[in-house]
């Protein structure tokens, strides 16, 4: 699943799965923009 999101810059390794999903957190929050918590 998330490793379809991990580019190779990442090593595509399972261990930068978390960092993959923290900045696809990132990405989406700042592109969405909507204020209030994320529902995990």
């Amino acid at each position: 699943m998330l490793k379809l999101f991990v580019p190779k810059r990442y090593g595509g390794h399972a261990s930068d799965m978390a960092t993959a999903a923290q900045t696809i957190a990132e990405v989406a929050r700042a592109t969405v923009r909507r204020p209030g918590p994320w529902p995990c």
